[in-house]
Order: structure tokens, then sequence, then C-alpha cells
């Protein structure tokens, strides 16, 4: 064999390499959704000063872009007012109608656990509300609370929705199928945080990612009332499971090359 044709052959190999990098690339693809329609994070109703809205939120994906989804529980959400809990100000529906507006859509949550209290008013019942305010897909995914089930719970939901979240890190199916795994980004202590290179890893080994987080902080928080925080160090932590450092979100989305769907469009591909 020529010298020639060894170049040649290592060129087409290394082309090649190339194509199959990229498909795989343009294969995979990563939807945002966030959890219970928070406005941003609060102490006694009032934000903290380094926390970051969902405008800004809005804002950054748009960049980018990319739409998100909203996890919304019915009860916990007024027409217009923006009501709070001891974790932060919730959106109101004209606020969503704001972010819908932009290509944001909503999934209905449940507030139980089971349906024994509730018999299908925590799953099929809820899907009224949304159709009202103008989310007629709303049927294609429910979120059962704290990713909690029972098989009654199971059976009523899928009686009328075609997919139900589950948190996991495990792959979706290409298509994805009736569960429907998702990466939840969890905040706390140094070793449970979700350390954006682990979630990277894990978008790329996902066909189809779906990455749900909740409240985001910047700089550092170290003492004080409420939540504390620190998103300037070597390791970033948070005091509580559901706030996250934002600048890491945003190296999530940005380091994992994954092409940004709207959550809608990989529930409805066959």
């Amino acid at each position: 064999m020529t010298k020639a044709r060894l170049v040649y052959g290592a060129a087409v190999y290394a082309v090649l390499i190339i194509l199959a990098t990229v498909t795989q690339a343009e294969a995979n693809t990563l939807s945002v959704t966030f959890s219970r329609n928070y406005t941003v994070p609060a102490f006694k109703c009032q934000p903290y000063p380094d926390a970051v809205t969902i405008w800004q939120v809005e804002s950054d994906l748009a960049l980018r872009g990319a739409t998100a989804s909203e996890f919304i529980v019915p009860s916990m959400t007024a027409q217009s007012k923006n009501t709070c809990d001891t974790l932060g100000l919730r959106m109101s529906w004209d606020d969503m109608a704001t972010l819908a507006a932009d290509g944001w859509d909503a999934y209905p949550r449940g507030v139980l656990a089971d349906d024994s209290t509730d018999p299908m008013g925590n799953t099929c019942g809820l899907l009224p509300t949304f159709t009202s305010e103008g989310y007629p897909g709303a049927d294609e995914l429910y979120a059962p609370a704290d990713n909690k089930t029972t098989p009654t719970l199971l059976a009523d939901a899928f009686s009328c929705y075609t997919h139900i979240r589950h948190y996991s890190t495990k792959p979706n199916t290409d298509p994805v199928g009736q569960t429907v795994n998702v990466i939840s980004l969890n905040g706390t202590t140094t070793t449970r945080y979700s350390q954006p290179a682990n979630v990277i890893r894990q978008i790329q080994a996902n066909p189809h990612a779906i990455l749900q987080g909740y409240r985001f902080v910047t700089g550092e928080k170290l003492t004080g009332k409420g939540d504390t925080w620190d998103c300037t160090s070597a390791v970033h932590w948070t005091s509580r499971d559901e706030v996250y450092c934002y600048s890491d979100l945003l190296a999530i989305i940005d380091g994992s090359g994954a092409q940004l769907v709207p959550l809608a469009t990989i529930l409805t591909t066959p």
C-alpha cells in the first residue's frame, strides 16, 4: 500500500468519525422545565437580593433560541396575583400567559401523593383549568407530587394523560415512553449538589434529556435568615434542595451541546 493511500484512508476515517460525532450531537435534544411556577426565591415574601427572576431566565433562554415548560399546581396559582409561600413568590396565570406568548407551555403537577382524598381531582380533574387557560396540550404529561405514585394514581393519570414525569438520570427512549425521565437539579451540600459536569454527561448520554429546575440564585449569602448559598467558591452549594446556582444552569445548557427543543416536541414526536 502506498503512502498516498494510507494518508487518504486516514483522512476518510477521520471524516467518518467527525460525521458520527456531529450526527450524535444533533440527535440529542434538551428540553428545559421548571416546577411549581416560582417567580423568584424569597424569604417571607421578600425576594433575596441575589435571586434570579423567571423573567431573567426567560430572557437568557431566548438568547439561546429556547423556551421552557412549567409544571403548575392550579390550587396554588392565582389568576392575577403573585402568591407566596415559605420558598418564594409564585407566578399567576396572567404571568404564565405572558410566557406562553413567547412560546412557553405548561403541564399539571399534582399536589397529593395519591388520590385517596380526592379521586381523579388530583390528576384528570386538573385538565379543565389548563384548557381554559390556553394549554390544550396539557394532557400530554402529568407530574406527580414529589415523584410519589401509587397504582391507583397511575391508573387515574394514564386514563387521561399520555406521559408521566419521573425523576431519574436514566436516558429516555427514542421516541419517549409513557414514563418520561426528568433530571432534577438539586441544591444543598456539596456532596449532593448537582455538579454541572455530571449533569452534562447525563444529558450527552440521553437522546431526549429533560432538565428541571426550581429557583435560582447568584453570588453568595453565607449568613442571615432564610436560605444561604455560595455560587462563587470552587465547589458550589446551597442550603435548600431546590435552590440552585444560576451560573451552573447556564453552564449546563451551554456545555451540553444538545439541541434545545420545546418539551412538547419530544412528547408528541412518534
